[in-house]
């Protein structure tokens, strides 16, 4: 029986960026995200026609939201000139 346990979490993004380079990590990430839930949308659709995409729908919907609020961010660097700093996380666990 495997009982959810945190294996790892490490830092893999860090760093301070112009405002284009952080913008075009941000959007490649959230469309990385988008394109695996546009995945999961597909399999199940495949299995049934008639699925509750609802779940999904919220997820992209919430990515699609998050990547307007972190470019409004960014906006705002670039309108100041200043940088922008950069940490993205990755943590695996075992359900």
């Amino acid at each position: 029986m495997l009982v959810k346990e945190q294996v790892k979490t490490q830092s893999f993004l860090n760093g301070s960026f112009a405002p284009s380079e952080a913008q075009e990590i941000v959007n490649s990430v959230v469309k990385q995200y988008r394109n695996c839930y546009n995945l999961q949308y597909m399999k199940s659709w495949e299995g049934n026609h008639d699925f509750d995409s609802s779940e999904i729908d919220k997820k992209i919907e919430a990515l699609q939201m998050l990547q307007a609020e972190l470019n409004g961010i960014i906006r705002t660097a670039r309108e100041a000139g200043t940088r922008v700093d950069v940490e993205a996380l990755s943590k695996l666990s075992i359900q």
